[in-house]
């Protein structure tokens, strides 16, 4: 991501993006986009979508910390 914000990518927390399938592709994503925008991240298993909000990633891809962001928020709900 440090290279993408030397091409123009600049934080810009008014606007969302949604990622949906919070796996191994999905998540690092999320956690990536995070950090210049407002993340939705959806995924459909809701135990997942528990875990993530306690700071637990079962694929241990990702620290605790690293999911404790306000611009990063878990669901398993319809996106709105």
């Amino acid at each position: 991501m440090k290279k993408l914000q030397g091409h123009g990518l600049k934080k810009n927390f008014s606007k969302e993006i949604a990622i949906i399938g919070l796996d191994y592709v999905g998540l690092p994503l999320a956690k990536s986009f995070a950090k210049y925008f407002c993340v939705k991240a959806f995924d459909k298993d809701e135990q997942r979508i528990r875990e993530l909000q306690k700071g637990i990633d079962r694929n241990l891809d990702i620290k605790s910390k690293n999911l404790k962001n306000n611009n990063l928020s878990f669901t398993c709900g319809m996106i709105i």
